[in-house]
């Protein structure tokens, strides 16, 4: 919990949705290869990220994956995205601040409370694809997304860039 409030905070401050990177504690992507041209592929944002990034982001890791093992084109076979709702707690701590003024047999006091902390919850999405990666397109599915075109288009989109070898 310690190492969670300052990351929340400075995602607050900097107002960033997750980036395009391996997964962390502010999100990112995951990969598992489930045999020769199959992975399963997820994106985890962070509280600032809407499943349309997440989905985006999880068919550019797809198509970066396909490319990193020799592949041209990709069919996702299966698409999910969930919501989880985390919640955070900070003890809440109140500070009062005043000022008294007495003229004669009167006083006045004038006081500001300030109260921080408390409870937070965020939802945190994530897209899930179950794709196929072929070297060649295969013929009459039109399913298939080039992999190289999805790098450029959803790269430029986002500020990513893919790690082709």
């Amino acid at each position: 919990m310690r190492l969670l409030l300052p990351l929340l905070v400075a995602l607050a401050a900097t107002g960033c949705a997750t980036k395009y990177q391996s997964s962390g504690i502010a999100g990112g992507f995951t990969e598992t290869r489930l045999s020769e041209n199959t992975w399963r592929v997820a994106f985890r944002g962070n509280a600032l990220s809407k499943s349309d990034r997440t989905d985006d982001l999880a068919m550019l890791r797809a198509a970066d994956v396909a490319l990193q093992h020799g592949y041209g084109f990709i069919k996702v076979q299966s698409a999910k995205t969930t919501t989880s709702t985390v919640t955070s707690s900070m003890p809440t701590y109140t500070t009062v601040q005043g000022q008294a003024t007495t003229t004669g047999n009167r006083t006045n006091f004038r006081a500001n409370a300030y109260t921080i902390g408390g409870d937070d919850s965020d939802e945190i999405v994530t897209s899930t694809l179950l794709v196929s990666a072929y070297k060649e397109k295969p013929g009459g599915d039109s399913d298939i997304y080039d992999a190289r075109f999805l790098c450029e288009s959803i790269g430029k989109k986002y500020d990513a860039t893919c790690q082709v070898r």
